[in-house]
């Protein structure tokens, strides 16, 4: 039910009065109302129901009496009043077994929300009938009150609707699954993450086999590898750096079900599913039996084994959810075996895959706080550098709403990760809105935050030059604040529903 959006009315359909709820109106008691109401009683009444009859339109009635008795009682309309199932009533007898019916404020179907953006709820559907090209749905939330929604589907009676909050007048139906989805992302983050080495540990190894006999098989794959990683001059190329972003692996199954697998010379992913292919062919441990044959299979999730069947190889917080990815150092890596070199591919395939979870997983923690975003986590092994930079692209989806008074202006923000020796790790947050840049820089050692605060005015002048306004610009000592890992959201669900 994900892609259903539901819309609220500016008002009730057929609404008469000066309030927007039900007009009042007459009603034919089918039995007699005698022992039950006299004129000019009151009762509380709910729809169970409607139907056609030959001189207007049957309704069966629940009546709550003033003695706290619980009746059933049918009635004729001789017009058609807005009634769906599960509308509450407040009913007077009139003499001639006759029934005014109103609708009290607090029983009319609400048709605005006053719950923030991003909050979840849920309601039972009461009745669902047609109104044009749209569906108007009544839904009961669990304390009782009603929603009246307008929707491009029809919806079964009883169903259980799931929604977040939009705004007032918008929610979004999610799948009764998508926590459990998530839930299981996580579980394969955190077995992925627990598997992955850096990618660094594995190019110093293959860097150390240059100029060794190997078979040409492997040599090729080693070399296919190396030679893709790109120099730090295309880094500062606009169209170099969109291939060098597509070739960074995180896309690998979208482009090869796409059909672009003869076009993956370059992509990372695909490099290293090849040197691994090649590297298990010529180990005889790594069969489907054998432990290493096991560990092997682990690290590839069923997709990536598809892949890399397609590209003629043969296979046989949250743990994962930090930026950047830790870089842990192994040793004993001047005379890498045919065993650890497998094992340091199958730990930078993994390591891939955690990017690739990790933005899944982000992006669907935007999508169930109200903030619907793509988020692409990489790592981009540059020729001159020790150790890959580490790069996070976030995108909103969707239209941007306008605010009151003006209008959703677009900001860009990128984060990037680097450990660079002398230096250690930077990080920093950019933000890019219109034509004005700010920024904030953090560096671990403090000689490489108090050389960072030496330049940034040659950094505010660099920036001018090229056509920008400099917002805040500033550099810290430290790590970037966590953010909150909870978000705020209403509940209108019965634990026991």
């Amino acid at each position: 039910m994900s892609e259903i959006n539901f819309t609220l009315p500016p008002s009730l359909p057929g609404s008469t009065s000066a309030a927007g709820g039900l007009a009042p109106h007459t009603l034919k008691a089918l039995t007699t109302l005698e022992g039950l109401l006299a004129p000019g009683q009151q009762a509380q009444a709910q729809v169970l129901g409607r139907a056609e009859a030959a001189q207007g339109q049957q309704i069966s009635l629940r009546l709550t009496l003033a003695d706290g008795r619980s009746v059933t009682l049918d009635a004729l309309a001789t017009r058609q009043p807005e009634l769906p199932a599960g509308t509450r009533l407040q009913l007077t007898a009139l003499p001639d077994n006759r029934l005014l019916i109103t609708q009290p404020d607090a029983a009319r179907p609400l048709t605005r929300l006053d719950l923030p953006a991003g909050s979840l709820l849920q309601a039972r559907v009461l009745s669902s009938t047609p109104s044009g090209n749209l569906q108007q749905i009544v839904a009961q939330l669990p304390d009782g009150r009603q929603l009246l929604l307008e929707s491009a589907r029809p919806l079964p009676v009883g169903s259980l609707i799931n929604a977040r909050v939009l705004d007032d007048r918008s929610l979004q139906a999610i799948s009764p699954d998508a926590r459990v989805q998530q839930l299981d992302l996580l579980q394969q983050l955190a077995s992925q993450f627990a598997r992955q080495s850096p990618l660094s540990a594995l190019f110093t190894a293959l860097r150390s086999l240059q100029g060794q006999p190997l078979p040409s098989g492997l040599q090729q794959s080693i070399e296919r590898l190396l030679n893709s990683q790109p120099s730090a001059a295309q880094l500062s190329d606009s169209r170099q750096l969109a291939a060098i972003l597509r070739n960074a692996g995180v896309g690998l199954e979208h482009r090869v079900l796409s059909g672009q697998g003869g076009a993956l010379d370059s992509d990372l992913k695909a490099n290293l599913l090849r040197l691994l292919g090649q590297l298990s062919s010529f180990n005889p441990a790594t069969t489907l039996q054998s432990p290493a044959g096991t560990l092997l299979m682990a690290t590839l999730p069923t997709l990536a084994r598809q892949v890399l069947g397609a590209l003629g190889q043969r296979p046989e917080r949250q743990p994962g959810l930090s930026f950047p990815l830790p870089t842990q150092r192994l040793e004993g890596l001047e005379n890498p075996s045919l065993q650890t070199l497998l094992k340091l591919a199958a730990g930078a395939v993994a390591r891939v895959q955690s990017h690739q979870l990790a933005s899944l997983a982000q992006g669907q923690a935007s999508s169930t706080e109200g903030q619907p975003a793509t988020v692409l986590q990489m790592e981009i092994p540059v020729r001159e550098l020790p150790t890959p930079i580490q790069l996070r692209i976030r995108s909103e989806d969707g239209e941007p709403r306008k605010r009151k008074g003006s209008e959703r202006q677009r900001q860009w923000k990128i984060d990037l990760a680097f450990d660079l020796e002398p230096l250690g790790p930077l990080q920093v947050q950019a933000q890019l809105c219109r034509n004005q840049f700010s920024g904030q820089l953090w560096a671990e050692r403090p000689a490489t935050a108090a050389l960072i605060d030496r330049e940034l005015g040659e950094l505010r002048r660099t920036l001018s030059e090229a056509g920008l306004e400099i917002g805040e610009l500033d550099c810290h000592r430290g790590t970037p604040p966590a953010p909150p890992s909870t978000p705020l959201e209403t509940h209108w669900i019965h634990v026991t529903a």
